[in-house]
């Protein structure tokens, strides 16, 4: 049976003049990657009825440094996971993961279309524009991230819906090889790893540090907000003696204290859980020795931890690519106050990489 996107046709209510039009998937994305639907403005729907939206970042001429702040409190604001995917210098891509409060329901495209509407509008005044990448273009981008070491991959598919076949195997992740906690492929190895400790300060420069490694191919930010609730949930479940504790952290952390006392009329969402991930490729054992003296120097500098990923080498792949369910989060909680500059956004033509033009020529054949 041929792979395609097939139309689904609406019924009944559904029917209304330019709606968005949404496609059920080819089998392979749903097995693999838990996509079961998609819309044509890049809207996948996932097997548990939650959908993730990509935009692409665009800094509009009036944005200044020290934009993070507004960024990621109009971001929390919402009550949705988010991550940010920087591929090299200035491509920047958010990643919005939308769950549903009833996993026996579908997502409902026009409250996702309303609320959308509205946080464009907010980040508007950050000078930050968001751009929703569209079906094509999305399945575009996922294919240059995973055939880019592949010189046997058809790198110009013309229309990714109608063309499924042209790009099937590379998606299937047919030309990758598991070694351990690695990945090969062609002349290529890859390694992916997380932040596992964090400096109390200069996160942000933390970031930036990696980003201007070379052949770090992918820095990847989560955000997930954490409901009163949740850590109220997670302390009693957690801590002997909890009452203990609690009246201890009434003097060292009065904040805490009210949440977790239940002092609290409203949600604070004070809190939330950020993770750092990376992925960086090598073609020999030099290079890959020069690339983690650097990012030795870096968690000297920073006095942070880094450590491999221990998992399925192709099941992480998949963390790193902007297609569907999220699994490796590897977060840890923070202070939303502490956080809130912590994604570059801003000025990132002023970061340097060694050699840059020499590793960009990999991507010049994708349209």
């Amino acid at each position: 049976m041929k792979e395609r996107f097939k139309k689904i046709k609406p019924k009944g209510k559904e029917k209304k003049e330019n709606a968005v039009q949404i496609f059920k998937t080819p089998h392979f994305l749903e097995k693999q990657y838990h996509v079961c639907m998609a819309t044509e403005n890049g809207l996948f729907i996932l097997r548990d009825h939650s959908c993730t939206i990509l935009y692409k970042i665009i800094q509009d001429s009036g944005c200044k440094a020290g934009v993070e702040i507004p960024f990621f409190k109009v971001l929390r604001s919402y009550d949705f996971e988010y991550r940010f995917f920087y591929y090299e210098i200035e491509d920047i891509y958010l990643e919005v993961l939308i769950k549903s409060e009833n996993q026996s329901k579908s997502i409902n495209i026009e409250f996702i279309e309303q609320m959308e509407q509205d946080m464009l509008f907010k980040l508007s005044d950050c000078g930050i524009t968001l751009k929703t990448v569209c079906l094509d273009e999305r399945l575009r981008l996922i294919h240059k991230r995973i055939c880019q070491y592949d010189d046997a991959a058809d790198k110009n598919v013309i229309n990714y819906q109608n063309h499924v076949e042209a790009w099937k195997d590379d998606v299937e992740l047919k030309s990758y090889i598991s070694d351990e906690n690695t990945l090969r492929i062609g002349d290529y190895q890859i390694k992916m790893a997380f932040v596992r400790e964090f400096p109390q300060t200069s996160i942000k420069e933390c970031v930036q540090h990696l980003l201007s490694i070379e052949d770090m191919e992918c820095v990847m930010i989560q955000y997930s907000p954490v409901k009163d609730e949740t850590l109220k949930a997670f302390f009693n479940s957690n801590y002997m003696g909890c009452d203990n504790e609690l009246r201890k952290l009434q003097a060292k952390n009065p904040m805490l204290y009210r949440i977790l006392s239940g002092n609290t009329l409203s949600d604070t969402r004070a809190y939330c859980f950020m993770g750092i991930h990376i992925f960086y490729a090598f073609t020999s054992k030099e290079r890959m020795q020069e690339i983690q003296k650097k990012i030795d120097v870096m968690m000297d500098t920073f006095h942070i931890k880094i450590s491999d990923y221990q998992t399925n080498p192709l099941n992480t792949l998949k963390e790193f690519i902007p297609l569907g369910e999220w699994n490796y989060h590897q977060c840890r909680l923070f202070l939303n106050e502490d956080i809130k500059n912590t994604v570059p956004v801003a000025n990132q033509s002023s970061l340097n990489r060694e050699d840059w033009s020499s590793t960009n020529n990999r991507n010049e054949f994708f349209m």
